[in-house]
């Protein structure tokens, strides 16, 4: 089963470096006699006194259709290579600790919490009180991108410049009110295109999606939710802010999720959080005590910036 990617790299940013000194290794050295498979495996040879097991060889004869000798002899030269490995001193090499250490913690997320909690029933609890209090989200309404290009009028700005202000985002919608299709790109070249012929001032901004009730003023709303379709502008719109025209980005229709489409949206998130909660279930049932020594840690965050 594919591992959490928060899993995957909680246990890689714990398990050491390449750039430890190799005389201190810190963790369990590597295993070097091959455990079998199970009650029933078979010691099928031996290598200096150490197994050969028949699951090895019944796992590499399924690799690309090997003989029972071919896969016979690859598992001896492996279990040939583990002792040399081992009596060059790598077992304790801090690179080898430190997968084992990884490898250790992979295998006890993987057991213990990823077969654990793999579905919606296994965190009931936690996804009943998620979505009891998310209801309102359960209901998402239509939600609109958009992209402006805005004549800016200050405030108390004389008339005449408010009426040059118009005359300009008038020109600008002029030359793309007939054009499907456009993009946020067409409506900032043409808006800077024709802003300099004058000494107006132009600013362009591209928006996420929004829902009507939305952090735009009344006027930009309205406007944006009269587009009839996406890669269309709005007509001229005026705000405090000044006159502008609107582009209509993209378009996510309004949806109502069933109770069971909104556990798979949270669900992943349910199970980020619930890992810690199991982790700290670990700390309380081991009994161990944790202290952060402060004054290291600030200097690390020194060292780093």
């Amino acid at each position: 089963m594919r591992r959490f990617v928060f899993i995957s790299s909680f246990v890689l940013a714990c398990g050491g470096s390449s750039q430890q000194p190799q005389s201190s290794p810190s963790g369990p050295p590597a295993a070097m006699i091959a455990p079998g498979a199970g009650g029933d495996d078979v010691v099928v040879a031996q290598v200096g006194g150490r197994p050969v097991w028949g699951s090895c060889v019944a796992t590499q004869a399924k690799r690309g259709g090997r003989t029972r000798e071919v896969a016979l002899r690859e598992c001896i030269d492996f279990e040939l290579l583990a002792q040399a490995a081992e009596a060059r001193g790598l077992a304790t090499h801090p690179e080898v600790v430190a997968a084992t250490r990884v490898s250790i913690v992979s295998r006890l997320v993987e057991r213990d919490f990823e077969q654990e909690y793999r579905g919606p029933e296994d965190l009931r609890p936690q996804l009943d009180q998620v979505l009891e209090s998310a209801r309102d989200a359960m209901n998402r309404p239509e939600l609109r991108g958009s992209a402006h290009a805005l004549v800016r009028v200050p405030d108390k700005a004389a008339p005449e410049l408010d009426r040059d202000a118009r005359a300009l985002a008038e020109r600008i919608h002029a030359a793309l009110a007939t054009e499907p299709g456009l993009h946020a790109s067409h409506l900032e070249e043409t808006a800077r295109r024709l802003a300099r012929e004058t000494k107006l001032e132009l600013v362009f901004e591209s928006h996420p999606v929004t829902p009507r009730e939305g952090r735009f003023v009344p006027e930009y709303i309205t406007a944006l939710f009269s587009i009839p379709e996406v890669g269309r502008v709005s007509a001229v719109t005026h705000t405090t802010y000044g006159w502008h025209v609107i582009l209509l980005t993209e378009v996510i229709p309004a949806k109502q999720f069933t109770r069971d489409e909104f556990a798979d949206l949270v669900l992943p998130d349910i199970r980020r959080k619930h890992f810690q909660t199991w982790v700290d279930s670990i700390i309380q049932s081991l009994g161990v005590t944790i202290r952060v020594d402060t004054d290291q840690l600030a200097r690390l965050d020194t060292e780093d910036r």
